[in-house]
């Protein structure tokens, strides 16, 4: 069996956007709480700059500050209840 290697961004961004959709259905919002940052972390053309994920993956020192901004809001609710 070989992985497909998906470089099309449309095709990217629909994958991204089932994976998501799943992720997302596991959340109940009292325990699991799904957030999803993505707008936060691209650019002006929908894109995630290496800047913020070096590798497409794994994300920068401006990535980890993107993604706390993104959350903080969630996170000081959850830390209330």
């Amino acid at each position: 069996m070989s992985a497909k290697v998906v470089t099309d961004q449309a095709e990217l961004s629909q994958t991204e956007a089932r994976l998501n959709e799943l992720i997302r259905g596991c959340a109940d919002e009292q325990s699991v709480v799904y957030l999803d940052p993505g707008r936060a972390r691209a650019d002006t053309s929908s894109r995630i700059s290496t800047l913020v994920l070096f590798d497409h993956l794994r994300p920068t020192m401006v990535g980890y500050a993107i993604l706390g901004d993104a959350s903080e809001e969630t996170v000081g609710r959850m830390m209330a209840r």
